[in-house]
Protein backbone atom coordinates (compact mmCIF):
# COMPACT_ATOMS: atom_id res chain seq x y z
CA UNK A 1 0.00 0.00 0.00
CA UNK A 2 1.40 3.40 -0.82
CA UNK A 3 0.48 6.31 0.92
CA UNK A 4 1.41 9.94 0.44
CA UNK A 5 2.62 12.65 2.10
CA UNK A 6 3.12 16.38 1.77
CA UNK A 7 5.12 18.07 4.21
CA UNK A 8 5.24 17.73 7.78
CA UNK A 9 8.05 17.44 10.39
CA UNK A 10 8.87 15.84 13.80
CA UNK A 11 11.42 16.23 16.21
CA UNK A 12 14.72 13.54 15.80
CA UNK A 13 14.00 10.71 18.27
CA UNK A 14 11.85 9.27 20.51
CA UNK A 15 10.96 10.67 23.93
CA UNK A 16 10.10 7.57 26.14
CA UNK A 17 9.63 8.18 30.29
CA UNK A 18 11.69 11.69 29.73
CA UNK A 19 14.53 10.29 27.97
CA UNK A 20 15.28 9.55 24.46
CA UNK A 21 15.70 5.92 23.62
CA UNK A 22 18.06 5.12 20.96
CA UNK A 23 18.43 1.48 19.84
CA UNK A 24 22.01 0.16 18.24
CA UNK A 25 22.25 -0.17 14.84
CA UNK A 26 21.38 -3.30 13.59
CA UNK A 27 21.72 -3.21 9.78
CA UNK A 28 24.83 -5.00 9.15
CA UNK A 29 26.80 -6.94 6.87
CA UNK A 30 29.90 -8.84 6.01
CA UNK A 31 31.70 -9.91 3.03
CA UNK A 32 31.78 -13.47 2.55
CA UNK A 33 34.03 -13.71 -0.97
CA UNK A 34 37.26 -14.76 -1.07
CA UNK A 35 38.38 -18.20 -0.99
CA UNK A 36 36.20 -21.38 -1.13
CA UNK A 37 35.60 -25.10 -1.80
CA UNK A 38 34.57 -26.33 -4.74
CA UNK A 39 32.94 -29.59 -5.82
CA UNK A 40 32.55 -30.22 -9.39
CA UNK A 41 29.00 -32.64 -9.88
CA UNK A 42 27.33 -33.87 -7.45
CA UNK A 43 23.47 -34.49 -6.58
CA UNK A 44 21.19 -31.65 -5.48
CA UNK A 45 20.46 -32.59 -2.29
CA UNK A 46 23.32 -34.37 -0.48
CA UNK A 47 26.21 -32.52 0.14
CA UNK A 48 29.73 -34.29 -0.71
CA UNK A 49 32.05 -35.83 1.82
CA UNK A 50 34.94 -34.98 -0.13
CA UNK A 51 36.77 -34.21 -3.50
CA UNK A 52 37.03 -30.36 -2.69
CA UNK A 53 39.56 -27.82 -4.17
CA UNK A 54 39.89 -24.20 -4.09
CA UNK A 55 37.97 -21.78 -5.81
CA UNK A 56 37.57 -18.11 -5.40
CA UNK A 57 33.90 -16.51 -5.08
CA UNK A 58 32.95 -14.43 -7.20
CA UNK A 59 33.19 -16.85 -9.88
CA UNK A 60 32.68 -19.47 -12.16
CA UNK A 61 33.27 -22.87 -13.07
CA UNK A 62 31.53 -23.61 -15.82
CA UNK A 63 31.53 -21.61 -18.99
CA UNK A 64 33.12 -18.41 -21.49
CA UNK A 65 32.64 -15.73 -23.03
CA UNK A 66 31.42 -15.92 -26.51
CA UNK A 67 34.62 -17.55 -28.45
CA UNK A 68 33.49 -17.81 -31.94
CA UNK A 69 35.56 -20.80 -33.08
CA UNK A 70 34.68 -24.68 -33.19
CA UNK A 71 35.25 -24.82 -29.57
CA UNK A 72 31.68 -23.39 -29.11
CA UNK A 73 30.19 -26.82 -29.34
CA UNK A 74 32.70 -28.43 -26.70
CA UNK A 75 31.84 -25.21 -24.45
CA UNK A 76 28.05 -25.09 -25.24
CA UNK A 77 27.97 -28.50 -23.96
CA UNK A 78 29.90 -27.94 -20.99
CA UNK A 79 27.66 -25.57 -19.48
CA UNK A 80 24.35 -27.31 -20.61
CA UNK A 81 25.73 -29.86 -18.50
CA UNK A 82 27.56 -28.13 -15.74
CA UNK A 83 26.89 -29.10 -11.72
CA UNK A 84 28.71 -27.97 -8.95
CA UNK A 85 29.14 -27.71 -5.12
CA UNK A 86 30.39 -24.70 -3.12
CA UNK A 87 31.36 -24.44 0.50
CA UNK A 88 32.77 -22.18 3.11
CA UNK A 89 32.25 -21.24 6.74
CA UNK A 90 31.44 -18.30 8.49
CA UNK A 91 30.93 -16.94 11.71
CA UNK A 92 27.79 -14.65 12.76
CA UNK A 93 28.79 -12.08 15.27
CA UNK A 94 28.26 -12.89 18.72
CA UNK A 95 26.48 -9.45 18.65
CA UNK A 96 23.79 -10.33 16.10
CA UNK A 97 22.11 -12.36 19.06
CA UNK A 98 19.79 -10.21 19.68
CA UNK A 99 16.40 -10.73 17.94
CA UNK A 100 17.52 -8.99 14.48
CA UNK A 101 17.09 -10.14 10.82
CA UNK A 102 20.31 -12.62 9.59
CA UNK A 103 19.68 -13.59 5.99
CA UNK A 104 22.28 -14.72 3.24
CA UNK A 105 22.20 -12.12 0.62
CA UNK A 106 23.49 -13.62 -3.18
CA UNK A 107 24.35 -10.49 -5.65
CA UNK A 108 23.86 -13.21 -8.57
CA UNK A 109 24.04 -16.76 -8.68
CA UNK A 110 24.07 -18.77 -12.56
CA UNK A 111 21.39 -20.32 -12.95
CA UNK A 112 19.60 -22.78 -10.69
CA UNK A 113 20.96 -23.03 -6.83
CA UNK A 114 20.14 -24.50 -3.52
CA UNK A 115 21.53 -23.37 -0.28
CA UNK A 116 22.21 -25.24 2.88
CA UNK A 117 23.55 -23.63 6.12
CA UNK A 118 24.97 -26.69 8.76
CA UNK A 119 23.24 -29.49 6.50
CA UNK A 120 19.83 -27.63 6.93
CA UNK A 121 18.24 -26.46 3.41
CA UNK A 122 17.25 -22.69 3.92
CA UNK A 123 16.37 -21.99 0.43
CA UNK A 124 16.39 -22.10 -3.75
CA UNK A 125 16.53 -19.25 -6.43
CA UNK A 126 17.05 -19.43 -10.63
CA UNK A 127 17.86 -16.71 -12.62
CA UNK A 128 20.56 -14.46 -14.10
CA UNK A 129 22.44 -12.01 -12.24
CA UNK A 130 19.38 -11.31 -9.88
CA UNK A 131 20.10 -10.41 -6.57
CA UNK A 132 18.12 -12.54 -3.53
CA UNK A 133 18.46 -13.12 -0.12
CA UNK A 134 17.23 -16.29 2.41
CA UNK A 135 16.50 -15.82 5.90
CA UNK A 136 19.18 -17.75 8.05
CA UNK A 137 17.37 -16.72 11.71
CA UNK A 138 17.34 -20.37 13.51
CA UNK A 139 19.62 -22.83 11.96
CA UNK A 140 23.01 -20.53 11.50
CA UNK A 141 24.66 -19.96 15.23
CA UNK A 142 25.84 -16.85 16.76
CA UNK A 143 29.46 -16.35 17.60
CA UNK A 144 30.16 -20.10 15.98
CA UNK A 145 31.31 -21.32 12.98
CA UNK A 146 28.45 -22.07 10.16
CA UNK A 147 28.83 -24.07 7.53
CA UNK A 148 27.26 -22.84 3.83
CA UNK A 149 27.03 -24.84 1.05
CA UNK A 150 25.15 -24.14 -2.38
CA UNK A 151 24.57 -26.50 -5.09
CA UNK A 152 24.73 -24.72 -8.64
CA UNK A 153 23.38 -26.39 -11.56
CA UNK A 154 23.15 -24.72 -15.47
CA UNK A 155 19.77 -23.46 -16.35
CA UNK A 156 19.64 -26.04 -19.65
CA UNK A 157 20.15 -28.75 -16.53
CA UNK A 158 17.50 -27.42 -14.92
CA UNK A 159 15.53 -27.67 -17.55
CA UNK A 160 12.80 -24.97 -16.33
CA UNK A 161 12.77 -22.98 -19.60
CA UNK A 162 13.34 -19.41 -17.56
CA UNK A 163 16.36 -18.54 -20.51
CA UNK A 164 15.51 -18.94 -24.08
CA UNK A 165 18.95 -18.21 -25.78
CA UNK A 166 22.49 -19.13 -25.56
CA UNK A 167 23.62 -16.12 -24.15
CA UNK A 168 22.64 -17.36 -20.54
CA UNK A 169 23.87 -20.51 -20.17
CA UNK A 170 27.38 -19.76 -20.37
CA UNK A 171 28.44 -17.96 -16.97
CA UNK A 172 27.93 -21.04 -14.32
CA UNK A 173 28.38 -20.34 -10.98
CA UNK A 174 28.17 -17.84 -8.02
CA UNK A 175 29.51 -15.41 -10.33
CA UNK A 176 28.71 -12.00 -7.77
CA UNK A 177 28.96 -11.03 -4.25
CA UNK A 178 27.74 -12.95 -1.26
CA UNK A 179 26.89 -11.15 1.72
CA UNK A 180 25.96 -12.13 5.56
CA UNK A 181 23.42 -9.28 6.55
CA UNK A 182 21.61 -8.28 9.55
CA UNK A 183 18.40 -5.66 9.55
CA UNK A 184 16.53 -4.51 12.70
CA UNK A 185 12.92 -6.78 12.88
CA UNK A 186 11.24 -3.32 11.60
CA UNK A 187 13.50 -2.11 8.85
CA UNK A 188 13.55 0.05 5.54
CA UNK A 189 13.64 -2.59 2.72
CA UNK A 190 13.46 -0.48 0.13
CA UNK A 191 14.17 3.13 -1.42
CA UNK A 192 13.03 4.24 -4.86
CA UNK A 193 14.70 7.68 -5.26
CA UNK A 194 12.74 9.62 -8.16
CA UNK A 195 14.39 13.18 -9.80
CA UNK A 196 12.34 15.23 -12.13
CA UNK A 197 14.40 17.84 -14.08
CA UNK A 198 11.19 19.09 -15.41
CA UNK A 199 9.38 19.88 -12.48
CA UNK A 200 12.74 20.62 -10.23
CA UNK A 201 11.41 18.36 -7.89
CA UNK A 202 12.93 15.02 -5.64
CA UNK A 203 10.77 12.31 -4.65
CA UNK A 204 10.93 9.34 -2.86
CA UNK A 205 8.79 6.12 -2.37
CA UNK A 206 10.43 4.48 1.19
CA UNK A 207 8.86 1.15 1.72
CA UNK A 208 9.25 0.24 5.86
CA UNK A 209 8.78 -3.94 6.89
CA UNK A 210 7.39 -4.63 9.92
CA UNK A 211 8.89 -8.29 10.83
CA UNK A 212 7.83 -7.82 14.28
CA UNK A 213 5.18 -9.16 16.16
CA UNK A 214 3.33 -5.53 17.04
CA UNK A 215 1.98 -2.80 15.17
CA UNK A 216 4.23 -0.04 14.72
CA UNK A 217 3.98 3.66 14.20
CA UNK A 218 7.13 4.56 12.46
CA UNK A 219 8.85 7.95 11.83
CA UNK A 220 10.60 8.77 8.75
CA UNK A 221 13.71 11.19 7.92
CA UNK A 222 15.19 11.56 4.75
CA UNK A 223 17.00 14.03 2.44
CA UNK A 224 20.36 14.16 -0.10
CA UNK A 225 23.24 14.69 1.45
CA UNK A 226 26.92 15.32 -0.97
CA UNK A 227 30.37 15.14 0.51
CA UNK A 228 28.47 14.39 4.12
CA UNK A 229 26.44 18.06 3.92
CA UNK A 230 22.55 17.70 3.71
CA UNK A 231 21.34 19.29 0.16
CA UNK A 232 17.55 19.25 0.91
CA UNK A 233 15.26 19.42 3.55
CA UNK A 234 12.85 16.60 2.85
CA UNK A 235 9.40 16.72 4.86
CA UNK A 236 9.06 14.15 7.34
CA UNK A 237 6.59 11.33 7.47
CA UNK A 238 4.44 9.51 10.18
CA UNK A 239 4.00 5.61 9.21
CA UNK A 240 1.46 2.93 10.41
CA UNK A 241 2.73 -0.50 9.80
CA UNK A 242 0.95 -3.07 10.91
CA UNK A 243 3.07 -6.56 11.95
CA UNK A 244 4.01 -8.63 9.63
CA UNK A 245 3.70 -6.28 6.57
CA UNK A 246 5.10 -3.27 4.39
CA UNK A 247 3.68 -0.48 3.92
CA UNK A 248 5.07 2.30 0.82
CA UNK A 249 5.27 6.00 1.62
CA UNK A 250 5.88 8.97 -0.97
CA UNK A 251 7.91 12.56 0.02
CA UNK A 252 8.13 14.93 -2.28
CA UNK A 253 10.18 18.34 -2.24
CA UNK A 254 10.89 21.05 -4.79
CA UNK A 255 14.83 21.43 -5.52
CA UNK A 256 15.45 24.49 -7.28
CA UNK A 257 19.11 23.65 -7.60
CA UNK A 258 20.68 20.31 -7.36
CA UNK A 259 23.36 19.29 -9.50
CA UNK A 260 22.54 17.69 -12.81
CA UNK A 261 23.72 14.00 -13.47
CA UNK A 262 25.39 13.53 -17.09
CA UNK A 263 28.38 14.29 -18.95
CA UNK A 264 29.46 17.59 -21.37
CA UNK A 265 26.55 19.51 -21.75
CA UNK A 266 24.05 17.74 -19.74
CA UNK A 267 25.69 17.65 -16.59
CA UNK A 268 28.67 16.35 -14.24
CA UNK A 269 28.30 12.98 -13.04
CA UNK A 270 27.80 14.11 -9.12
CA UNK A 271 26.29 11.11 -7.40
CA UNK A 272 24.43 12.10 -4.19
CA UNK A 273 23.54 9.64 -1.30
CA UNK A 274 19.86 9.54 -0.45
CA UNK A 275 19.36 8.45 3.67
CA UNK A 276 16.62 7.65 5.21
CA UNK A 277 16.22 7.32 8.79
CA UNK A 278 13.53 5.63 11.09
CA UNK A 279 11.92 5.50 14.87
CA UNK A 280 9.46 3.10 15.48
CA UNK A 281 7.44 3.25 18.36
CA UNK A 282 9.52 1.27 20.42
CA UNK A 283 12.42 3.27 20.16
CA UNK A 284 14.36 1.33 17.38
CA UNK A 285 15.86 2.55 14.63
CA UNK A 286 17.31 1.99 11.00
CA UNK A 287 19.35 4.09 8.67
CA UNK A 288 20.06 3.55 4.97
CA UNK A 289 21.62 5.41 2.36
CA UNK A 290 21.29 5.22 -1.87
CA UNK A 291 23.14 6.15 -3.75
CA UNK A 292 21.72 8.16 -6.93
CA UNK A 293 21.88 11.46 -9.48
CA UNK A 294 19.89 13.92 -10.20
CA UNK A 295 18.49 13.50 -13.70
CA UNK A 296 15.60 12.89 -15.82
CA UNK A 297 15.64 10.58 -19.53
CA UNK A 298 12.51 10.58 -21.44
CA UNK A 299 10.77 10.25 -25.03
CA UNK A 300 9.08 13.54 -26.42
CA UNK A 301 8.05 12.48 -29.98
CA UNK A 302 10.05 11.17 -31.77
CA UNK A 303 12.87 12.45 -30.16
CA UNK A 304 15.07 11.56 -26.81
CA UNK A 305 15.61 13.79 -24.01
CA UNK A 306 18.68 14.17 -20.99
CA UNK A 307 17.58 16.84 -18.50
CA UNK A 308 15.57 18.81 -20.82
CA UNK A 309 18.10 18.95 -23.79
CA UNK A 310 17.79 16.56 -26.80
CA UNK A 311 20.04 13.56 -27.19
CA UNK A 312 21.09 11.53 -30.15
CA UNK A 313 21.92 8.14 -28.83
CA UNK A 314 25.60 6.92 -30.37
CA UNK A 315 25.68 3.49 -28.81
CA UNK A 316 27.73 0.14 -28.43
CA UNK A 317 26.24 -2.77 -27.78
CA UNK A 318 28.21 -4.51 -25.64
CA UNK A 319 27.10 -8.52 -25.41
CA UNK A 320 28.61 -11.13 -23.03
CA UNK A 321 31.33 -11.81 -25.31
CA UNK A 322 34.33 -10.37 -23.45
CA UNK A 323 36.51 -11.57 -20.87
CA UNK A 324 36.56 -8.22 -18.94
CA UNK A 325 32.71 -7.26 -18.37
CA UNK A 326 33.00 -7.31 -14.46
CA UNK A 327 36.51 -6.05 -13.87
CA UNK A 328 36.31 -2.09 -11.96
CA UNK A 329 39.31 -0.36 -13.43
CA UNK A 330 38.82 -2.44 -16.98
CA UNK A 331 35.11 -1.01 -17.29
CA UNK A 332 36.80 2.68 -16.43
CA UNK A 333 38.96 2.95 -18.75
CA UNK A 334 36.55 0.88 -21.52
CA UNK A 335 33.52 3.79 -20.90
CA UNK A 336 36.67 6.47 -21.10
CA UNK A 337 37.50 5.21 -23.99
CA UNK A 338 34.09 4.84 -25.91
CA UNK A 339 33.40 8.82 -24.48
CA UNK A 340 36.52 9.75 -26.76
CA UNK A 341 35.05 8.23 -29.80
CA UNK A 342 31.97 10.08 -29.17
CA UNK A 343 29.85 7.25 -27.66
CA UNK A 344 27.46 7.76 -24.90
CA UNK A 345 25.50 4.52 -25.06
CA UNK A 346 26.22 1.23 -24.27
CA UNK A 347 23.23 -1.24 -24.44
CA UNK A 348 24.22 -4.21 -22.28
CA UNK A 349 21.47 -6.41 -24.06
CA UNK A 350 20.40 -10.33 -23.95
CA UNK A 351 20.49 -10.98 -20.27
CA UNK A 352 20.63 -9.23 -16.73
CA UNK A 353 24.40 -7.72 -16.16
CA UNK A 354 26.03 -7.26 -12.82
CA UNK A 355 25.80 -4.36 -10.52
CA UNK A 356 29.52 -3.43 -10.87
CA UNK A 357 28.56 -2.21 -14.96
CA UNK A 358 25.90 0.23 -13.37
CA UNK A 359 27.63 1.85 -10.67
CA UNK A 360 31.17 2.85 -12.91
CA UNK A 361 28.99 3.94 -15.81
CA UNK A 362 26.89 6.17 -12.87
CA UNK A 363 30.72 7.49 -11.89
CA UNK A 364 32.17 8.04 -15.22
CA UNK A 365 28.63 9.57 -16.63
CA UNK A 366 27.50 6.78 -19.35
CA UNK A 367 24.40 5.94 -20.34
CA UNK A 368 22.94 2.31 -20.58
CA UNK A 369 19.97 0.34 -21.95
CA UNK A 370 20.16 -2.88 -19.68
CA UNK A 371 18.58 -6.36 -20.08
CA UNK A 372 15.70 -6.81 -17.50
CA UNK A 373 14.86 -10.86 -18.07
CA UNK A 374 15.34 -12.81 -21.69
CA UNK A 375 12.22 -14.63 -21.14
CA UNK A 376 8.91 -13.27 -22.03
CA UNK A 377 5.62 -12.77 -19.68
CA UNK A 378 3.97 -16.13 -22.15
CA UNK A 379 0.51 -16.07 -22.10
CA UNK A 380 -0.76 -20.24 -21.13
CA UNK A 381 -2.90 -19.98 -24.70
CA UNK A 382 0.54 -19.67 -26.20
CA UNK A 383 2.37 -22.12 -24.04
CA UNK A 384 0.46 -25.00 -22.82
CA UNK A 385 3.15 -26.59 -21.39
CA UNK A 386 5.01 -24.31 -19.32
CA UNK A 387 7.89 -24.96 -17.27
CA UNK A 388 8.14 -24.09 -14.21
CA UNK A 389 10.59 -21.21 -14.87
CA UNK A 390 8.45 -19.71 -17.60
CA UNK A 391 5.50 -19.04 -15.63
CA UNK A 392 4.19 -15.51 -15.56
CA UNK A 393 4.31 -15.27 -11.97
CA UNK A 394 8.13 -16.42 -11.63
CA UNK A 395 9.05 -14.29 -14.49
CA UNK A 396 7.47 -11.49 -13.28
CA UNK A 397 9.10 -11.80 -10.21
CA UNK A 398 12.37 -11.98 -10.93
CA UNK A 399 12.28 -9.06 -13.54
CA UNK A 400 10.82 -6.67 -10.78
CA UNK A 401 13.26 -7.86 -7.97
CA UNK A 402 16.19 -7.02 -10.86
CA UNK A 403 14.67 -3.32 -11.59
CA UNK A 404 13.55 -2.74 -7.73
CA UNK A 405 17.53 -3.48 -7.29
CA UNK A 406 19.02 -1.16 -9.98
CA UNK A 407 16.83 1.70 -10.58
CA UNK A 408 18.15 4.11 -8.74
CA UNK A 409 21.13 3.97 -10.83
CA UNK A 410 21.20 7.36 -13.11
CA UNK A 411 23.51 5.81 -15.97
CA UNK A 412 20.49 3.27 -16.54
CA UNK A 413 18.05 5.04 -19.37
CA UNK A 414 16.17 2.50 -20.86
CA UNK A 415 15.19 -0.75 -19.92
CA UNK A 416 15.28 -3.66 -22.33
CA UNK A 417 12.68 -6.02 -22.15
CA UNK A 418 14.02 -9.04 -24.76
CA UNK A 419 16.18 -9.26 -27.97
CA UNK A 420 14.37 -9.88 -31.33
CA UNK A 421 11.21 -11.69 -30.00
CA UNK A 422 9.24 -10.08 -32.44
CA UNK A 423 12.53 -9.83 -35.06
CA UNK A 424 11.87 -8.91 -38.70
CA UNK A 425 13.35 -12.35 -39.36
CA UNK A 426 10.09 -14.07 -38.50
CA UNK A 427 7.89 -14.07 -42.01
CA UNK A 428 4.91 -13.45 -40.06
CA UNK A 429 4.19 -11.41 -36.36
CA UNK A 430 3.96 -14.40 -33.45
CA UNK A 431 0.96 -13.43 -31.41
CA UNK A 432 2.19 -14.79 -28.83
CA UNK A 433 5.55 -13.01 -28.32
CA UNK A 434 3.92 -9.47 -28.77
CA UNK A 435 1.51 -10.76 -25.79
CA UNK A 436 4.94 -11.79 -23.98
CA UNK A 437 6.24 -8.59 -24.59
CA UNK A 438 3.49 -6.26 -23.49
CA UNK A 439 3.73 -8.39 -20.43
CA UNK A 440 6.91 -7.77 -20.00
CA UNK A 441 6.79 -3.64 -20.48
CA UNK A 442 3.81 -3.38 -17.99
CA UNK A 443 5.77 -5.69 -15.66
CA UNK A 444 8.79 -2.78 -16.07
CA UNK A 445 6.03 -0.11 -15.71
CA UNK A 446 4.67 -1.27 -12.91
CA UNK A 447 8.21 -0.66 -10.25
CA UNK A 448 9.36 1.98 -12.29
CA UNK A 449 7.43 4.22 -14.38
CA UNK A 450 10.13 6.42 -14.65
CA UNK A 451 11.71 4.95 -17.58
CA UNK A 452 11.08 3.94 -21.26
CA UNK A 453 11.23 0.14 -21.96
CA UNK A 454 12.51 -1.15 -25.56
CA UNK A 455 11.80 -5.01 -27.32
CA UNK A 456 15.13 -4.78 -28.82
CA UNK A 457 15.31 -5.47 -32.36
CA UNK A 458 11.05 -6.19 -32.48
CA UNK A 459 9.44 -4.05 -35.59
CA UNK A 460 6.43 -6.34 -35.53
CA UNK A 461 5.49 -4.65 -32.47
CA UNK A 462 3.74 -2.24 -34.82
CA UNK A 463 1.36 -4.88 -36.12
CA UNK A 464 0.10 -5.67 -32.40
CA UNK A 465 -3.01 -3.01 -32.25
CA UNK A 466 -3.80 -4.14 -35.90
CA UNK A 467 -3.78 -7.84 -34.38
CA UNK A 468 -6.43 -7.09 -31.51
CA UNK A 469 -3.50 -6.89 -29.05
CA UNK A 470 -3.51 -3.87 -26.06
CA UNK A 471 0.31 -3.18 -26.93
CA UNK A 472 2.08 0.41 -27.60
CA UNK A 473 5.48 -0.10 -27.18
CA UNK A 474 7.62 2.77 -25.56
CA UNK A 475 10.33 2.21 -28.27
CA UNK A 476 10.68 1.05 -31.66
CA UNK A 477 14.07 -0.46 -32.40
CA UNK A 478 15.23 -2.36 -35.19
CA UNK A 479 18.59 -4.84 -36.07
CA UNK A 480 18.81 -4.04 -39.52
CA UNK A 481 19.84 -7.64 -40.86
Amino acid sequence: MTRYILACSFIVGLVVGGALSVSAQQRERVCLNGAWLLHRGGERDTIPADTWAQTRVPGKFAGHYRIESDLWAHFHHECANARAWYKTAFIVPAGWADGRIIRLRFEGVNHYCRVFVNGQFVGEHRSVNVPFELDINGVASTGAVNELAVYVESQPLANDGYYATSYAKHNVGIVDDVYLVSYPQVHISDVFVIPSVRKMELRAQITITNASPSDQQVRIYSGPFLESEKKLAMPGALLNVPAGSSETVEISQRWTDPILWGYGDYGTPTLYAFKTHIVTSNGATDTRFDRFGFREFWCEGNEFRLNGKYIFLTGECNGEGYTYPNNRHFLNMHYQALREMNVNQVRLGWVPRRRVRFDVADEVGMLLEVNVCNALITDPQYDPEMPPGRRPEVVKRLIQDYIRAHRNHPSIIIWESNNEAGSQAQPAPRPGNLIGLANVQAACHEVDPTRPVDPQGSPWVMVAKPLGIDFETDIYSVHPY
